[in-house]
């Protein structure tokens, strides 16, 4: 079972609990008498999420291996890294690549700075000019905003006692969609050739099949593109050429297509969650919005009509 561990809890009612990590060079509170910080963290597979409260703090770290998306849920960031600085409040987001920063973290005036993190190791180049993205608007930028809005459902969900996020399924299938979503944010600014048609087309008839044979398994895009010995932006382009569409949304249409036939052959005692996480989905939410924009109806209508009448196949879609 998941569960936050206690990494920092610094304050007038704390003893210090916990150390700052070896990759932090200096940190200081800005009230050392009366500031307060706290930081706790769980660790899905190769992805670490984090979450902070304080009055704010000054801290200069290095990451050498991880790359870092952080977003203030209330307060505002200002970083400095790679020779750029990015002011980041509530709404916003940034994506550090491995480096040197410098960070001045501040509450608001009427409460406490709070803010969530997510690390995974970062696999690409670590030119300087390449060590971070801004988004202003987290919403403004796709990417950016699908990461920030799993990340606050995944921190919801998963502090909730008898959550399916706690079932070791559902936690490859988040650990795999936070680090598609790493992968995406990162080749966004990789250059990709001009290639013929045909071997775009190929090259998508090959990641179809990896996709269906591992559409059950918590199979990343980035996966997929090893997979073919591809890039994350080579393969993302393939697609935009040939279906007019992402690889994560045609991966995601077989599994639905997979749910469904699922639903309509399920019995009595099955439940919508389960079949979601057989099928690779965790985010329960985007599932059922999905599934109705795809199939005209949500899940738990499927699986009751199912339930209530005669076994039927799955209808074709």
């Amino acid at each position: 079972m998941l569960s936050w561990n206690l990494e920092l809890a610094i304050g007038p009612e704390n003893e210090d609990v916990g150390t700052l990590s070896k990759r932090v060079e200096d940190f200081r509170l800005l009230d050392p008498v009366k500031g307060e910080i706290r930081v706790r963290s769980l660790k899905l597979g190769s992805v670490t999420i984090s979450t902070a409260m304080s009055t704010g703090y000054d801290i200069n770290s290095y990451e050498p291996s991880r790359s870092v998306f952080a977003t203030p849920v209330a307060g505002s960031m200002a970083i400095s890294t790679g020779g750029c600085r990015f002011d980041c409040r509530s709404g916003g987001a940034v994506y550090l690549r491995p480096g040197r920063r410098e960070s001045m973290v501040r509450a608001p005036s009427d409460g406490y700075f709070l803010g969530i993190a997510v690390a995974a190791p970062y696999p690409g180049r670590t030119e300087a000019s390449r060590r971070a993205r801004f988004f202003e608007a987290a919403v403004a930028d796709p990417a950016a905003s699908s990461m920030n809005g799993f990340l606050q459902f995944f921190v919801r969900e998963v502090s909730r006692p008898g959550s399916p996020l706690h079932r070791p399924e559902a936690q490859r299938a988040a650990e795999a969609l936070f680090l598609d979503f790493f992968a995406q944010i990162d080749a966004a600014d990789e250059d990709v050739d001009s290639e013929a048609p045909s071997t775009l087309e190929a090259r998508v008839r090959t990641a179809e099949e990896v996709m269906l044979a591992r559409a059950d398994e918590a199979l990343s895009i980035a996966d997929v593109a090893a997979e073919i010995g591809v890039g994350m932006r080579a393969l993302q382009a393939a697609f935009q050429a040939v279906r007019h569409s992402s690889p994560r949304a045609v991966l995601n249409a077989y599994r639905l297509d997979r749910a469904r036939e699922r639903l309509l052959m399920a019995g009595p005692g099955s439940r919508v969650s389960d079949i979601a996480l057989d099928c690779g989905f965790s985010h329960f939410g985007r599932f059922s919005k999905s599934y109705r924009q795809r199939f005209g109806e949500l899940p738990s209508e499927t699986l009751h009509s199912a339930v209530h009448s005669e076994p039927r196949r799955p209808a074709a879609s």
